[in-house]
């Protein structure tokens, strides 16, 4: 499965979650770029644990988006406990994690999508 279609079913995913999962208030702190994956990571684990055969790939895919990121950034860096408090944090309210990973997913697919496109050009 593509990028693209990873991130089109992690974007389904949080509208499915519906308004009844209220947005993060402007006044929670902005986690950071570790933490940011690793709330990635647990949220896609989610839905990989679901079984939803429809979006288990989709999530398999992007959870080694944020798996490399992690362990490219701190390779010694505990992934269970990571996601034991990315998730803690997360609490219920999924749907922002949701969105912004599967934008992130989606941006990460384009990119991937221009270099392949670029190689297939002949070298002038």
């Amino acid at each position: 499965m593509s990028f693209r279609a990873a991130a089109a079913l992690c974007m389904i995913a949080a509208v499915a979650a519906g308004p009844a999962h209220a947005v993060q208030s402007a006044a929670q702190a902005v986690p950071s770029t570790e933490a940011s994956d690793a709330r990635c990571l647990a949220v896609l684990s989610l839905i990989v644990a679901s079984g939803d055969k429809e979006t288990l790939q989709a999530a398999q895919t992007g959870s080694f988006i944020f798996v490399g990121k992690l362990l490219g950034r701190n390779p010694s860096i505990d992934l269970e406990a990571a996601m034991r408090t990315a998730s803690a944090a997360m609490g219920e309210n999924t749907r922002p994690d949701l969105v912004r990973c599967g934008a992130e997913i989606t941006a990460i697919g384009q990119t991937m999508s221009r270099v392949g496109e670029a190689l297939q050009k002949p070298r002038g």
